[in-house]
């Protein structure tokens, strides 16, 4: 279809194809700066300050004390009669060690071990044999 007076150039008109108009599917915020960094100190405040959550570090090992049994307990590098000797307990010397036995060895921490048998929980020790 051609628009326009007789002698003058024509245009073509622009065919009308019925889409709609795009439209805002989103208002639009505007938000003060110092709003938000209020709200994101908040935030960082309640994360830091949160405990036992999803993030947050785990609880450090707990400390048994025991007291040897036998006359000379063997340490040893890992947890086995085959490891290195790299100490000795006497009977009655006061050892502190971590929860953990593994193949019936007391981990007394720092790459120490001693055989679980001949270490007896001292009164008020947090872990049991």
């Amino acid at each position: 279809m051609l628009t326009g007076a007789p002698g003058s150039r024509c245009r073509a008109a622009a065919p009308k194809l019925g889409l709609p108009r795009p439209t805002r599917r989103f208002a639009v915020f505007f938000v003060p700066r110092s709003l938000l960094l209020i709200g994101a100190g908040a935030i960082g405040a309640l994360y830091l300050t949160s405990t036992h959550e999803v993030g947050s570090a785990p609880d450090p090992p707990q400390h048994c004390s025991f007291h040897v049994a036998a006359d000379v307990l063997n340490v040893r590098s890992g947890p086995g009669p085959a490891e290195h000797q790299v100490d000795t307990l006497r009977q009655g010397d006061q050892v502190n060690a971590l929860p953990n036995v593994v193949d019936g060895f007391r981990d007394l921490g720092d790459g120490r071990w001693a055989a679980q048998q001949y270490l007896l929980p001292a009164p008020g020790s947090a872990c049991a044999p």
